[in-house]
């Protein structure tokens, strides 16, 4: 089967994906030969213009699609993918939308919300321009400032409590088809959850809570293979939490989720590449807790075990 993969700026080659993708699509750079158009989107980048430019394209196109741009919004804007997921029984933390700061006192008068939340934009990544709100004064302080970015809307959120083994916790989930491809926990001492240091401390912790993810997904894998089904996104990475109950609440999908970066980020693994105390456990250690988390080291840890099952599946699947 022929593939077209626009030559979109912000987009490069994952670490081994390349490589994969070519064993089993042609890839042309002729978008009429081709039987599969593939949007490979860096979604934060994206302009009105190229999306409107984007979609003219695919309206056009008479083959198959994987990451269609008609979901493009479940990918850049929170609001729309929460919408989607409640719709369809997908479980998500609460939350409201608003506009102002009138606007925001009046649907958390009218809400179940209470501190703490979180208060933000509905594109950013990374934690940008997030603010956590546990009482009146980060509240006065931070919802100013989360305005003054000017943008046409914001999202509250409820706090779910992922507290396991003394550190707070995530999950990121990569996805293909009817497929989870990989999986890996995260473990931190910031409620947003961010890998930003790495100590003996969090050892433990780490992989008893990799361990748990294994564990959840088997209990909950065919609401996580929903959740993509119903946004019509067929290669993404989902981030998940869950809470002290074994609850688990489904915040935000990635069709092109970070596998690392030849040009700026280091082996073996690429992704993790940091922090280094990290990195340096788990190549050490491999034996150990290869034989308890196998899936972390087959099939994310090893970029062309990962991308071969990627592109495997979506060839099996599309064929």
């Amino acid at each position: 089967m022929k593939i077209y993969c626009p030559n979109l700026s912000k987009c490069y080659w994952r670490p081994e994906e390349k490589e994969n993708i070519e064993k089993y699509f042609n890839i042309t750079n002729d978008i009429n030969s081709a039987d599969i158009l593939y949007w490979r989107i860096n979604t934060e980048f994206v302009t009105q213009n190229e999306l409107q430019n984007f979609l003219s394209i695919e309206k056009k196109f008479k083959g198959k699609v994987i990451n269609s741009m008609n979901s493009f919004k479940y990918t850049n804007d929170k609001i729309e993918c929460f919408k989607k997921w409640k719709e369809h029984g997908i479980p998500i933390p609460d939350f409201f939308e608003f506009i102002d700061e009138k606007d925001f006192y009046n649907k958390l008068e009218n809400n179940n919300i209470t501190y703490p939340f979180l208060i933000r934009t509905i594109n950013d990544t990374g934690g940008d321009n997030t603010f956590e709100i546990h009482s009146n004064n980060d509240l006065n302080k931070n919802l100013k400032n989360l305005i003054k970015l000017n943008k046409h809307i914001y999202l509250c959120s409820k706090i779910i409590n992922t507290t396991y083994k003394g550190f707070f916790t995530a999950y990121r989930i990569h996805l293909c088809c009817d497929k989870i491809i990989s999986y890996y926990g995260r473990v931190s001492n910031s409620i947003l959850c961010y890998t930003t240091g790495f100590n003996n401390n969090m050892k433990n912790a780490w992989i008893e809570n990799n361990i748990r993810l294994t564990n959840t997904i088997k209990k909950h894998k065919n609401i996580i293979i929903k959740s993509c089904q119903v946004l019509n996104l067929q290669h993404v990475g989902i981030d998940i939490i869950e809470n002290e109950n074994g609850d688990i609440f489904f915040l935000e999908v990635q069709p092109f989720y970070f596998c690392g970066n030849k040009k700026r980020t280091l082996p073996p693994f690429w992704n993790p590449y940091k922090p280094k105390e990290l990195v340096d456990w788990l190549i050490n250690n491999k034996n150990y807790l290869e034989e308890k988390i196998p899936n972390y080291y087959t099939y994310w840890l090893n970029k062309d075990n990962h991308f071969n099952e990627c592109y495997k599946q979506l060839y099996n699947y599309y064929k």
